[in-house]
């Protein structure tokens, strides 16, 4: 089955429970102008996770004042995920890994799409990277 390069409902992470476990015991790296936090989920949350990989994107009110901005990022972040998360997508299920993924975007101003898209496949390598060590 190919996969698809869908951005769908069960790919977003949208638990509170399982953000708060995200931030409170997931490991992190940066590759600027993205932090990414993530969590392996355990068995016992593995019910609250409809997809092998679940992410969310978030945008600091403090940096951004306007809700249009932070949005154009966040949309910006999302497109780029959903062209390049097939690697690691597919790097979860062969494994049956569920983890939890944050991108937050912690740059000073509005970035275009070539340069996020560079950074979101060099996240993507390295989300990789750490899952196979």
């Amino acid at each position: 089955m190919p996969l698809t390069q869908r951005f769908r409902k069960e790919e977003r992470l949208c638990s509170r429970h399982l953000a708060a476990r995200l931030f409170k015991e997931g490991r992190s790296f940066l590759v600027y102008p993205v932090k990414v936090v993530y969590l392996e989920v355990k068995e016992e949350d593995i019910s609250r996770m409809k997809s092998n990989l679940q992410v969310m994107m978030t945008v600091s009110k403090k940096r951004f004042k306007t809700a249009v901005k932070r949005n154009r990022i966040k949309r910006l972040l999302r497109e780029c995920w959903r062209k390049n998360k097939s690697g690691i997508t597919l790097q979860a299920k062969e494994r049956n890994i569920h983890l939890a993924v944050s991108l937050i975007y912690i740059g000073e101003g509005l970035p275009d799409y070539a340069f996020l898209n560079s950074k979101i496949i060099s996240v993507v390598k390295r989300l990789t990277q750490e899952l196979s060590a």
